[in-house]
């Protein structure tokens, strides 16, 4: 239980993001990351970057 509260917590950079989205949209977290492994895998600089920003940014958006 502990992977999975570190996973959905909103507050990490690295899961948070997923996490954050999925609730808000009602997506399922396990498809998004996969849809996020795809994407960085297929454009590695894209995929990071995009992540990061997003995390940067969707909060801001999100409050």
């Amino acid at each position: 239980m502990r992977l999975e509260q570190r996973l959905r917590d909103p507050s990490k950079w690295v899961c948070g993001l997923c996490g954050q989205l999925a609730s808000d949209f009602g997506w399922s977290v396990f498809w998004l990351r996969l849809v996020w492994v795809v994407m960085t895998l297929l454009m590695p600089l894209w995929g990071v970057v995009l992540y990061f920003v997003g995390g940067m940014v969707y909060p801001k958006i999100r409050s």
